[in-house]
């Protein structure tokens, strides 16, 4: 049975993993989905010390304590950042990567830096408005974050939603290893989410510069609430292709 690490994006914490969780564990895989320092369950660690590299520790020190091999390890969104490190880190550790809804950074870049000004200046005022002027507040439910989402399932999630350090969002990301490592993996975009309006060309574009298979979904970007079997069936075929080719 496979081992999963699964890294969750921003606002969210361990617990948006909840029933993607249970179903892969019924099925006899083991699966590690924590907070991170500041989110979810440790949301009221939030600090503005709280960094990038806070986090990317989180991961490879979970992998370490655990002594955890073979991992296939899934980041989503802001979690995918993180999970790049972690491979840059220690990638003989890592057996497949999936990059759910997310990009792939080259060395040096950032969250803002993929943005147009427009758009980084349109976060800095929210942050400003309404984040202290070092938060990110949680998206409001209109968002097309959330286009995909019921009433129930917004109803369960938004009192578990924490705001972000915008820091992380401007901290260069480091990844000479991972692009070197060239690790095996598959990016899963999400039919629904607004950065696929265009096909994704962005993200699959460089899935394909390192041979990645690159699956669909159809589904808003926080699939793994919305569409928790689906997204669950994806990742135990993935992890059945990954055993078939060891």
């Amino acid at each position: 049975m496979a081992t999963f690490v699964m890294v969750h994006g921003g606002h969210m914490g361990g617990w948006c993993w909840r029933r993607v969780r249970d179903q892969l564990t019924a099925k006899g895989h083991s699966v590690y989905a924590p907070s991170l320092t500041g989110a979810g369950s440790r949301a009221h660690l939030l600090t503005q010390q709280v960094t990038m590299e806070t986090h990317v520790q989180d991961i490879a020190s979970l992998i370490m304590s655990f002594d955890l091999r073979d991992v296939l390890l899934v980041g989503h969104s802001y979690g995918t950042w993180i999970s790049t490190q972690v491979v840059d880190r220690m990638p003989e550790r890592i057996a497949h990567f999936v990059c759910l809804d997310g990009q792939l950074f080259r060395d040096g870049e950032s969250g803002m830096s993929t943005r147009t000004e427009e758009q980084r200046q349109q976060l800095w005022n929210l942050a400003k408005k309404h984040g202290e002027g070092w938060k990110m507040p949680v998206p409001p439910r209109k968002s097309p974050l959330f286009n995909d989402f019921t009433d129930e399932v917004w109803d369960w999630t938004q009192p578990r939603l924490a705001p972000m350090s915008m820091d992380w969002f401007e901290t260069s990301v480091s990844a000479r290893r991972f692009w070197e490592a060239r690790i095996p993996g598959t990016m899963i975009r999400c039919k629904q989410a607004p950065f696929n309006r265009d096909g994704g060309k962005f993200p699959i574009g460089r899935a394909e510069e390192l041979g990645w298979t690159v699956e669909w979904i159809d589904a808003g970007h926080f699939c793994m609430l919305t569409k928790p079997l689906e997204t669950a069936q994806i990742l135990e075929a993935i992890a059945a292709r990954v055993q078939a080719q060891t």
